[in-house]
């Protein structure tokens, strides 16, 4: 933690606007990460009760389903200079963990009684089920991203100051500005004729306007297999998965045993050389 500050001091000092936005960012993630409870002990994941995968449902899954309800109660408290840094982390990582036992209670009397073994993944934890830990921890939830914006603001004002004080960058970057030639938005799983329900409902105003302005297809070959992944390559390349390299959303590397994977979306394993 103190090495990413001491990078964010030097690159607010080189006024170097790339360098203060990336060190921002880790330094901001660390910030954040001190104040989720879980991340204070041993039993991060609930592996050791039982509770698999509790952390991503507390961290993301919980705020995801109820983002609209949190933040408009969000405030953003104030930033102050810090000058013991290890000591402001310890006192953060010291709440999360008193909270930590509360917050496994929450997810244990939430899930019910129901045998989770033979139960599918996705169908384990049911809108019931994050209802319940949002009525329980919704105070909680609250409070910590109170105070985790109220530190990372802190200790991003604090190198600010420790550089002292200098001219803040012009963060638009000329390099970057009108290079973009397209956004492509994938929307998983989305049917066509349940996207065309959607727009003539009214459910996707923004989606209608840009394929009135735009132009857009009534059909389309699909790739095969019918992966995220593939289906992104082909778009990218025009070739199919034996010429573009990403044959699922996990691809094993060339020359590699079958049992490694790797991402398939990312660009690593693409061969658009290849691609005619």
């Amino acid at each position: 933690m103190e090495d990413g500050y001491q990078r964010l001091v030097e690159a607010f000092r080189a006024q170097d606007p790339a360098r203060v936005l990336a060190q921002a960012a880790a330094l901001g993630h660390y910030a954040a990460d001190a104040h989720v409870p879980l991340h204070a002990i041993v039993n991060y994941d609930g592996r050791e009760t039982g509770q698999n995968g509790v952390h991503d449902r507390w961290e993301s899954r919980l705020l995801e389903r109820f983002e609209r309800q949190v933040e408009p109660q969000l405030k953003a408290p104030a930033a102050r200079r810090i000058s013991d840094r290890v000591a402001f982390f310890l006192d953060a990582l010291r709440g999360s963990n008193r909270m930590a036992a509360e917050v496994l209670a929450s997810d244990l009397a939430c899930r019910g009684p129901k045998d989770l073994a033979e139960t599918a993944e996705d169908d384990r934890y049911d809108n019931r089920y994050y209802s319940c830990v949002f009525e329980r921890e919704q105070g909680r939830l609250l409070a910590r991203l109170g105070d985790s914006v109220r530190v990372t603001g802190s200790l991003w004002l604090s190198a600010w100051l420790d550089a002292g004080r200098p001219a803040l960058p012009d963060f638009r970057f000329p390099y970057v500005r009108k290079q973009s030639r397209a956004v492509l938005i994938s929307l998983d799983g989305a049917a066509a004729p349940l996207v065309d329900d959607a727009v003539a409902r009214g459910v996707m105003p923004h989606l209608a306007r840009l394929r009135r302005e735009g132009a857009t297809a009534r059909g389309a070959t699909t790739a095969l297999p019918s992966k995220t992944a593939v289906g992104h390559a082909a778009l990218f390349t025009g070739a199919w998965a034996d010429v573009s390299g990403i044959t699922g959303n996990e691809v094993p590397p060339p020359g590699s045993s079958l049992l490694h994977w790797e991402s398939g979306y990312a660009s690593t394993h693409l061969r658009p050389s290849r691609c005619g």
